[in-house]
């Protein structure tokens, strides 16, 4: 009987430490972890519209206002006094960020109600059509607007001197993805 007790004295000593040495293991276990940790971007988006010049127009050109412009948006508002009077407008987009910009999107909004006879075109140069690239730094892409008083809107067509429409071109640009 002795031997009985010492073996369930021994079983029970072991239970105990079993249960102690499990318990110090689920509380190191159950602990939180904590992981700090900081991420830095050093490169810059900095695509935007930096000039509108007049290139060239005729004698019968007014501008209602200057040509304006946001960082991706230009509008013009023209008054042109007869049939063949033009003017041309250059407009200039700058990436003086780090990161390399691609054109998505052209878009033109002609004003809705504003004379039929007056017509407004846009031509990319070279390199600055959609989906070119606008390197980073020191890239530019241009495009010449034209707005012009339509030579057939003669006689009953023509519509009163210093026909006007304004006009909008949103550019779309996006990083470059290589």
């Amino acid at each position: 009987m002795e031997q009985e007790r010492k073996s369930k004295g021994i079983i029970i000593g072991v239970l105990c430490a079993v249960i102690i040495f499990m318990s110090i293991g689920f509380a190191a276990m159950a602990s939180t972890l904590t992981i700090n940790g900081n991420a830095t971007i050093s490169d810059t988006w900095n695509v935007q519209i930096t000039n509108i010049t007049q290139k060239a127009a005729s004698a019968g050109v007014t501008e209602n206002a200057a040509p304006t412009f946001t960082a991706t948006t230009a509008n013009f508002n023209v008054a042109l006094k007869e049939p063949g009077d033009y003017a041309v407008y250059t407009v200039t987009v700058a990436n003086t960020g780090t990161l390399d910009a691609v054109l998505r999107t052209i878009t033109e909004t002609p004003q809705a109600g504003g004379s039929d006879a007056i017509q407004y075109t846009l031509t990319p140069a070279s390199g600055s059509e959609q989906g070119s690239t606008l390197t980073n730094t020191t890239g530019t892409h241009s495009f010449d607007v034209k707005v012009e008083y339509l030579s057939t809107a003669v006689g009953e067509n023509a519509p009163e001197a210093n026909a006007s429409k304004t006009y909008t071109v949103t550019l779309d640009y996006e990083q470059a993805t290589t």
